[in-house]
């Protein structure tokens, strides 16, 4: 089996091993950072230890060019955290408003309020 037919190529920044939704990204920084196969396949439960040692193999086999990839994937990533910091979605803005509420809140207060939340008991 050629190690392409272990991925979908679906643009320039997004390859993923195929039949899952893990970009090829995740496995491969887990890799750098020196965390073994086998402990990739624990993190990573809908992978086999096939699909990773096919993902780093492609890693070491085509190394400038998925170089290049995961730059852009990084750069991707960073463009798109900046963009949500000057722009985040009303929903993150209400909710970190209702955090900061909290906190503000003595914790005396924020204990009682724990106290008198209903139980939910489960058998």
């Amino acid at each position: 089996m050629l190690l392409e037919n272990y991925f979908n190529f679906i643009s320039e920044t997004c390859i993923r091993i195929k039949d899952t939704r893990v970009n090829i990204e995740y496995v491969l920084w887990d890799y750098e950072k020196g965390v073994s196969p086998e402990e990739i396949c624990q993190r990573y439960h809908s992978l086999t230890l096939e699909q990773i040692y096919a993902t780093i193999l492609y890693y070491l086999a085509n190394k400038i060019v998925i170089k290049h990839y995961l730059d852009q994937v990084k750069q991707r990533d960073q463009e798109a955290e900046e963009e949500w910091d000057r722009n985040p979605p009303a929903d993150a803005i209400a909710l970190k408003e209702r955090f900061e509420a909290y906190r503000a809140k003595p914790a005396i207060t924020q204990v009682q309020e724990t106290q008198d939340a209903p139980l939910l008991f489960v058998r």
